[in-house]
C-alpha cells in the first residue's frame, strides 16, 4: 500500500494520462510508467459492485510510484475487488508504493 508521498503536479496529471478514455483497461500494462518510463504499470479498483463506485490505485511495479484516487467510477470490464470481501488481502494484491500526489 502506500508508503510514502510525493508531491509533483506535472507528474501527477502524466500518471492521470495513463486511464483509459475508452475503458480499455487491457492497455495500461502497455503504457509507460511517467516516472520510470517502465511498461510495467498495473491497477486495481476496490469498491462496492453493486454501486460500482470505489477508489483506483495506479502503479508502476517497477519503480514503485503510483497514485490513488478517491470515490471513482469502476467502469465495468476493469480490474475490481469488492471492499466489503474479508477474505481478500489488499496488501498482497497491491504492493507497497510512493503515492504522487499534485502539490
Amino acid at each position: 500500500m502506500i508508503i510514502g508521498t510525493y508531491k509533483n503536479e506535472k507528474m501527477f496529471d502524466k500518471w492521470l494520462l495513463l486511464l483509459p478514455e475508452d475503458d480499455n483497461y487491457e492497455k495500461i500494462g502497455d503504457s509507460s510508467c511517467p516516472y520510470c518510463g517502465k511498461s510495467e504499470i498495473d491497477y486495481l479498483y476496490i469498491g462496492n459492485k453493486k454501486k460500482m463506485r470505489g477508489y483506483l490505485q495506479l502503479w508502476c511495479n517497477a519503480c514503485k510510484h503510483g497514485i490513488y484516487i478517491s470515490q471513482a467510477l469502476i467502469p465495468e470490464n476493469a480490474k475490481m475487488v469488492e471492499i466489503r470481501d474479508k477474505s481478500i488481502d489488499f496488501n498482497i494484491l497491491i504492493p507497497d508504493y510512493i503515492r504522487v500526489v499534485p502539490e
